[in-house]
């Protein structure tokens, strides 16, 4: 079937249910999903625009300081590189609550066949051209980017352009976490949370050909190696660089940003060959501040479409809203 007719399973009945348990981030994502659902029920796609402004002013309004509005707070005036003044905080925040809900709500009716994918998402020139090269020359590939603007759409559109796409994903941690990982993997995409066995499967998976996604803007406290992003160590996931590295395979950058006409665009800003340098470190740390420095552009061109809930650097900003 064509990428726009095939369907997509819905999630299961089970996947709907509530969490029994989990902090305020696992609060979000119920309470997300629970607007989406309803939205993608009962509003056309012209009324979740209206929808969204009334919910988000809710959600983040003065004197409400939840932990993941501050962790949003704290990355954004990271990405500006100063202090924002708190009404305009406030809105960037709201923007970015409104870039999640919006992307939920558009996998929730591409789920129940109220959407067709290739009318929500296409690929840009260069990502499209890549992904033929790839297939043709039969090497694995490691695909990272930023949660931006709707990722798990992205992810839906690679799985029926790549057989076997694997996704190298956090722990399920929470309940919320798990009902996201839970839908992608009904999308198509094969499913690996990270750990010391996961990471041998995800290096034979390169080396026999086969293609890995990950996101790469989601801090991991425990992080050995903490290259600078936006001009900041961060504790970033960029292990799997040495995976690719060490299984002789491109690592490329992809993101699919909201365009001003509603629709997702999947964009390719830069592929690397990151060389196995083993036990040298700085070499290790600058091959990653490479790439970083190429995630970071699509986040400094749309930076309320940019869903990390989590403080990305360990120093919050002064300013919250």
């Amino acid at each position: 079937m064509s990428a726009s007719t095939r369907p997509d399973t819905a999630p299961s009945r089970a996947s709907a249910r509530r969490p029994a348990r989990g902090g305020l981030r696992s609060a979000l994502a119920w309470q997300a999903f629970r607007l989406a659902s309803l939205a993608a029920r009962l509003c056309p796609p012209s009324g979740i625009e209206r929808l969204l402004r009334p919910a988000t002013a809710l959600a983040v309004r003065p004197g409400l300081r939840p932990a993941w509005a501050r962790a949003v707070a704290a990355n954004q005036q990271v990405v500006e590189g100063r202090p924002m003044a708190p009404e305009a905080l406030r809105r960037r925040v709201r923007a970015v609550l409104a870039t999640r809900i919006r992307a939920q709500v558009e996998m929730l009716r591409l789920a129940r066949r109220n959407a067709r994918i290739g009318d929500l998402i296409a690929f840009g020139p260069e990502a499209d051209d890549w992904l033929s090269s790839l297939a043709q020359s039969g090497s694995g590939a490691l695909i990272v980017g930023p949660h931006l603007g709707n990722f798990d759409l992205m992810g839906r559109l690679m799985s029926r352009r790549i057989p076997g796409l694997m996704a190298l994903v956090a722990p399920d941690e929470h309940p919320g976490y798990a009902l996201e990982n839970r839908a992608r993997r009904n999308g198509g995409l094969t499913i690996v949370p990270v750990a010391p066995g996961a990471l041998r499967q995800v290096f034979a998976h390169l080396r026999g050909g086969g293609i890995v996604v990950t996101g790469m803007d989601r801090p991991m406290p425990d992080a050995e190696v903490r290259p600078r992003f936006f001009g900041r160590p961060a504790p970033l996931p960029v292990a799997a660089l040495r995976l690719a590295a060490g299984a002789g395979v491109p690592v490329a950058v992809f993101a699919a940003p909201r365009m001003p006409d509603g629709r997702y665009r999947v964009a390719m800003p830069g592929v690397f060959e990151v060389r196995s340098a083993r036990g040298d470190r700085a070499a290790f740390r600058a091959a990653a501040e490479d790439v970083l420095r190429c995630i970071e552009a699509p986040i400094r061109a749309a930076p309320d479409q940019w869903t990390m809930f989590r403080p990305v650097w360990p120093a919050p900003a002064k300013e919250t809203p």
